[in-house]
């Protein structure tokens, strides 16, 4: 027998979560890393289940500088549905970044 609040959050949290992420540095200036994640439905929430990837390739020419290109939020089949009515959609940067 459930309890009142875990009722409430019964339909409201994932059944199944995987995340997986990788960093690797492919020379000593050029990173590739991953993140893939898959989160089940949440039937209380109208919410469909979505895997998602984000990508990041970065160079550094130089100490303290770092060129990246990075993909965020890459669904397989465009936008994705969370938490009822907000959407995500996939973006891409590019990132210059200079340390001091």
């Amino acid at each position: 027998v459930l309890s009142t609040s875990a009722a409430f959050y019964e339909g409201s949290s994932p059944r199944h979560q995987v995340s997986v992420r990788s960093a690797y540095n492919i020379t000593r200036q050029l990173d590739f890393d991953v993140h893939f994640r898959f989160v089940d439905e949440l039937p209380d929430r109208k919410t469909d289940r979505y895997c998602a990837a984000d990508l990041r390739l970065a160079y550094r020419p130089r100490p303290h500088w770092e060129w990246s290109l990075e993909g965020r939020d890459l669904w397989f089949d465009g936008a994705h549905v969370e938490f009822e009515t907000y959407e995500v959609d996939p973006s891409y940067l590019a990132i210059l970044t200079v340390q001091f």
